[in-house]
């Protein structure tokens, strides 16, 4: 890549789908390529034909080291096609340590509600994504989010609290984080794996929802 910078290639054009060489690096995670793009001058908001930019490229697949490169080269946070923020892309894609960092390096630029809800985010993509399931870090990630909205009782971030939706069972959202241990401990053995239900009742502004059973598993034996 460099004799071809050197010989004079465009390190700017882009393919069909409008991705730049640096895009592909970002993507790829190569970070020694994406930061020799850069200090030629390679832009770090030129958008790819779906909108997204290096930043979302990277930021989707956790390529921490690449995101920090495009941070010191000034890359912003733009919305792709969707009108996602790497931010939020990340969130969903349960990349816990860009999320973080995003919301750190470039917190100047985010707001408060843009912050919380990428951290909400985080702790719901990792309750229901089948391949990153961690439902410690769900609720470590729900927890820190709710603490925010709260962290002036006298004048909360509220959560805009949506109706209550069939593929829900038409459960009700909740508005702030309370939980009560309504049934013990119930440690069920299968093979080599403990299975412990949880038995939690929910109150979430001013109202109590209904019980529900979360399953915690573990390899104690």
């Amino acid at each position: 890549m460099r004799f071809l910078v050197e010989s004079g290639a465009d390190i700017n054009i882009a393919n069909n789908y409008n991705n730049t060489c640096l895009m592909i690096a970002s993507f790829k995670g190569h970070a020694d390529v994406v930061r020799f793009l850069l200090s030629r001058g390679a832009d770090p908001d030129a958008p790819a034909r779906c909108g997204a930019t290096a930043l979302h490229f990277s930021a989707d697949w956790g390529h921490l080291e690449v995101v920090r490169a495009l941070r010191e080269a000034g890359a912003t946070l733009t919305c792709n096609a969707s009108g996602l923020t790497p931010l939020m892309t990340s969130a969903e894609r349960c990349q816990d340590e860009v999320v973080e960092f995003i919301s750190e390096r470039w917190g100047d630029r985010l707001s408060r509600e843009e912050r919380v809800t990428a951290m909400e985010l985080l702790g719901a993509s990792f309750a229901n994504d089948k391949d990153n399931c961690d439902r410690d870090k769900a609720v470590t990630f729900l927890t820190k989010a709710m603490k925010e909205r709260w962290r002036e009782p006298a004048n909360p971030l509220r959560k805009q609290v949506l109706p209550p939706v069939e593929a829900y069972a038409f459960c009700k959202e909740s508005g702030k984080l309370s939980w009560q241990l309504t049934a013990p401990f119930r440690p069920i053995r299968i093979g080599f794996e403990t299975h412990i239900k949880i038995r939690l009742k929910v109150s979430a502004c001013g109202f109590e929802g209904d019980f529900f059973h979360w399953s915690y598993w573990s390899n104690l034996r």
